[in-house]
């Protein structure tokens, strides 16, 4: 996956969330928001878990690091390295130079 799918597929997910929880607020109050979305985020928190899996996977990285996009507060650094990252084939392209050091 490309650093460019990666970033739209998250700001995809946070856009489509928000829209629903709004949603939901307008038409049923404040008390089924938050019951609904406790289960919305989840369900979010686990797409981007499997997004990130495929990004790292693109990079050429372990996916177990996706891991830390689930841990709270170190999540938002998480997603953001791993969209920095670059992609495998721009790795290899840099490895057949050689190491310049």
């Amino acid at each position: 996956m490309s650093r460019t799918k990666y970033w739209l597929s998250v700001l995809g997910m946070i856009l489509i969330g928000g829209l629903i929880l709004a949603l939901i607020q307008e038409s049923y109050g404040d008390n089924a928001q938050y019951v609904v979305g406790r289960w919305l985020g989840l369900g979010i928190a686990a797409i981007i878990w499997a997004i990130a899996s495929f990004r790292l996977r693109d990079a050429g990285r372990k996916e177990y690091w996706s891991f830390l996009v689930i841990v709270p507060v170190v999540n938002l650094f998480a997603i953001i390295a791993i969209g920095l990252l670059p992609s495998r084939s721009a790795n290899l392209e840099a490895e057949s130079f050689g190491n310049p050091f």
